[in-house]
């Protein structure tokens, strides 16, 4: 146990001499660090598995049954083996506390400031906060002190107390500053002890990795485990790029300019990410294909190169768009040091996914470890550590995933001050965050409150950002003075239609207006095609046929699948003009397994990206996956018609690479906007089973998607960017929309007030759920005995993984281990007499497709995704 505490003690202490933590510390703290609080925070760090000593815990190296028989012989329930809530009895029992006092210095470690806060924190470093002032994690301890004080007790030749009196003795051996009587009293913010928590957790992963080139397991250790630890320390964050020193001074000294990084001259909107006057907040609003990604890019390379940031976090709204995305970053990195691989590791934040530095890992296997490729890269395995487990994605220097990782950071969930923690190092990019509802944007807004309370970067990425949502953003971890100040700089008579578009923005208010390019007029019709599936597969199947690339992005994957079908039929004598893997015609949504989902993303890209051949027409047929931050570029588009903000999205998708040659009659761009012929009134009092389209179930805010409709048809063209601030603004405004359904009267101001309702509701449950950095830990109420999942980053989700009996291979060659099934499939399920683990049951293999039985339910997955049958 000893040599395990050296090793995390030794962990934090490298942490905290690192510049960056530091800094962050000291703002949550509000005054500098000093030498003796660094120890101070050491010894807590030392003393985190004080509760290894009890006895229950220690009986576990006789096995399961010797284990169990010691327990049972000194009183202790058989599962009394834990070492973390166990600490209770410590401090809280009256005998075994003075016992305690007899060992350890605690009278004089309540000198140093929120002592107990501390400890606990440190104690609470398996992901679920324990303390005195709540039971949280520890039911049951307060029944039975009396019962446990035997966990403390010596016996069978070992004593608690001595391992204690060790850990004690070894804190004053190692960390003597800590134990100076003129020594200051340690920080009492709430937010300094939630941070050092989330250190602590982050610390015991790295120290607890056994590996040679790591903390190997060398008995307990003695007293000279520290000489070892404390170089090892440095060592290993160094190679993990924790330590990113090295790094930044070769991208000092080489310091290559916009072009140089990233191949062309920079636009006004992108050169601004060099300057070091723009706020903690920065907000960047530009049309689709304007080069956000480049100017977020420049950003971390400018704050990473002064020491303002250690790490990139740039998350996206969908796994798609990650994967999609983490190899554009790999590339920048190369060209920004010169060097390849690249002296930052880059990881993929997508459970289920293992990548590192552009190498897939080969399998997982039992517990943590993971196989990889074979390399003569030394420091390989240091790099690829982050990439392994969802819960360590924020340690990379450059983690590309999905904005879930920041939102369980900010979440009351176990390991979200782990999360939290990595997260304050790191330049914080939110891509599209437009696509965030109210809840999300509720726990967003902690995220960033803590960015900004820390000293923290982040920048916002929209092309389609409501006024409203970015200046609440922008006002995170204001105190109410300033955000009331901010509010004031907005004259009372504007609106924000008439706010400039492109816009970079901070807290100090809208700073750089850069000049529009040349518009892209859009061409479009609206058609009532909307319910004729075979209508729409006629319209592409000809564009198609004249050598067009069409995209056609349904509303949901039903009506997507309908389309498909359609078109199959009507190009049955032209095969090669259907999107096709391998031999299997294919489609694009969510709908898919993650092995599938890598393999769509890479075709799709391969079928309609920059570099992609286009010897003739084809057919693309999806969803929303396909409208957000893949690199495609279609000639010719057919949509549902949807909020302004997403057509805008989608529009993006048409001639994205402008100077590429069209084939004729698409030599601008074109759309179709489909829409029912009757309107949407229908659609407030539909009754269930009427078709959809995703009114009412994709997209709730149907006073938005009707006044997108009206706009639409006010025009014939559409000029990207000159229409988006007025589109946006008209379509997705409170206040606009509000006086727009009292115009339109009958059951409109009722939807008005369902969404006023449903957002408050919203933004209510995100305060309920979010982890509040500012409540004291003593005070804060203990997690919910939930899974992760049960609190989600994402309202409305209750997805389960479903094992399937054997190794399956799907129609796109990939092999199929499991298959995300959609809590709305569920419904009417069994789910209460299905075990979590409990696998599929396969019922027949037809067509290239797997039927299978799970929950009392059949579904069928083929190339045309998950469907229940």
């Amino acid at each position: 146990m000893l040599g395990h505490c050296a090793d995390v003690a030794s962990v934090v202490e490298a942490l905290l001499r690192l510049k960056t933590y530091s800094a962050r510390l000291e703002r949550l703290a509000c005054r500098p660090l000093e030498a003796a609080d660094i120890s101070r925070l050491c010894c807590f760090a030392l003393w985190h598995d004080l509760g290894k000593a009890n006895f229950g815990f220690w009986s576990q190296r006789f096995g399961e049954e010797g284990g169990a028989a010691r327990r049972r012989s000194a009183g202790l329930q058989p599962s009394d083996r834990g070492h973390t809530a166990i600490v209770a009895t410590l401090l809280r029992h009256d005998v075994t506390r003075v016992r305690f006092c007899e060992v350890f210095p605690l009278e004089e470690v309540c000198t140093w400031g929120p002592s107990l806060d501390l400890l606990w924190a440190a104690v609470s470093h398996h992901g679920s906060p324990l303390s005195a002032g709540f039971a949280g994690g520890m039911v049951g301890i307060d029944e039975r002190m009396g019962h446990l004080k035997a966990a403390w007790t010596a016996r069978d030749g070992y004593n608690p107390m001595a391992e204690i009196a060790a850990l004690a003795a070894a804190a004053r051996q190692w960390f003597p500053e800590a134990f100076r009587a003129d020594a200051p009293t340690l920080p009492g913010d709430p937010a300094f002890t939630h941070a050092f928590a989330g250190i602590v957790s982050l610390a015991d992963w790295i120290a607890s990795n056994p590996d040679p080139d790591f903390f190997p397991y060398l008995g307990d250790g003695g007293p000279d485990r520290m000489t070892f630890a404390r170089p090892r320390a440095r060592d290993v964050l160094a190679r993990m790029r924790i330590d990113v020193e090295a790094p930044r001074a070769r991208l000092r000294e080489r310091m290559p300019d916009f072009a140089e990084a990233l191949g062309f001259a920079p636009r006004e909107a992108q050169a601004v990410m060099g300057r070091k006057d723009l706020g903690q907040i920065v907000v960047l609003e530009s049309e689709t294909g304007s080069g956000k990604t480049e100017a977020a890019l420049w950003r971390f390379a400018t704050l990473f190169a002064a020491g303002e940031v250690d790490s990139l976090a740039f998350l996206l709204p969908t796994r798609v768009a990650a994967t999609a995305m983490v190899a554009r970053i790999n590339r920048f990195l190369t060209k920004l040091f010169g060097c390849d691989p690249a002296p930052l590791n880059c990881v993929l934040g997508v459970p289920g996914y293992a990548y590192a530095d552009g190498t897939h890992a080969l399998e997982r296997l039992a517990g943590f470890e993971t196989l990889w490729p074979d390399t003569e890269d030394d420091d390989a395995a240091h790099r690829r550590w982050a990439a392994e487990h969802p819960k360590r994605f924020l340690a990379a220097s450059v983690m590309v995933g999905t904005v879930d990782q920041a939102l369980l950071g900010s979440l009351r969930v176990r390991h979200a001050h782990l999360r939290g923690a990595a997260l304050l190092r790191s330049l914080l990019v939110v891509d599209e965050v437009h696509a965030s509802d109210a809840y999300m944007t509720g726990l967003l807004q902690e995220v960033l409150t803590r960015q900004v309370r820390a000293g923290g970067h982040a920048l916002l990425l929209s092309a389609t950002l409501g006024g409203a949502t970015r200046n609440a953003l922008l006002a995170s971890g204001l105190q109410p003075v300033r955000r009331n100040r901010l509010a004031a700089t907005v004259p009372q008579d504007r609106h924000p239609r008439d706010d400039a578009y492109p816009a970079v923005s901070d807290v100090s208010g809208m700073r750089v207006a850069p000049p529009r390019g040349p518009d892209k007029q859009i061409a479009f019709q609206i058609s009532d095609h909307i319910a004729d599936p075979e209508a729409i597969a006629a319209m592409a199947a000809g564009a198609a046929r004249g050598g067009a690339r069409v995209l056609i992005v349904r509303n949901t994957v039903g009506q997507a699948i309908q389309v498909q079908q359609s078109l199959e039929i009507a190009l049955a004598d032209a095969p090669n003009l259907l999107f096709t893997v391998g031999s299997s015609v294919a489609m694009h949504h969510g709908r898919y397994a993650a092995e599938d989902r890598k393999v769509l993303d890479l075709a799709v890209e391969g079928a309609l990206g920059k570099s992609a051949q286009r010897p003739h027409g084809l057919v693309v047929v999806g969803t929303q996956t396909l409208e957000q931050s893949l690199d495609i570029d279609a000639d010719f588009l057919i949509t549902d018609v949807a909020p302004a903000d997403v057509l805008l999205q989608r529009f993006g998708r048409l001639h994205r690479h402008r100077d590429r040659p069209r084939p004729f009659g698409f030599d601008t761009p074109r759309a179709i906007i489909l829409a029912p012929a009757d309107g949407l009134s229908p659609f407030l009092t539909a009754s269930r089973g009427k078709p959809s389209f995703g009114f009412g179930t994709t997209y709730l805010n149907l006073p938005s998607v009707q006044a997108t409709l009206l706009e639409l048809t006010k025009r014939t063209i559409i000029q990207v960017p000159t229409d988006c601030r007025e589109l946006v603004e008209s379509t997705v405004d409170f206040e606009y929309l509000s006086a727009r359904c009292r115009e339109w009267g009958g059951p409109w101001h009722n939807a008005m007030q369902a969404v006023y309702g449903r957002t408050n509701a919203e933004m209510t449950e995100a305060h309920h759920a979010r982890l509040d950095w500012t409540v004291p830990w003593d005070h804060q109420p203990p997690f919910p005995r939930r899974s992760e999942e049960d609190l989600r980053t994402r309202l409305g989700l209750n997805d389960r993984l479903v094992a399937l009996p054997y190794p399956w291979t799907s129609p796109f060659g990939a092999p199929l281990t499991q298959i995300k099934v959609p809590g709305w499939m569920l419904r009417g399920t069994d789910l209460a007499g299905t075990g979590e683990d409990a696998p599929a049951e396969v019922v027949d293999q037809v067509n290239s497709g797997l039927v299978f039985r799970w929950a009392g339910a059949v579904f069928r997955y083929g190339r045309v995704g998950l469907e229940r049958i």
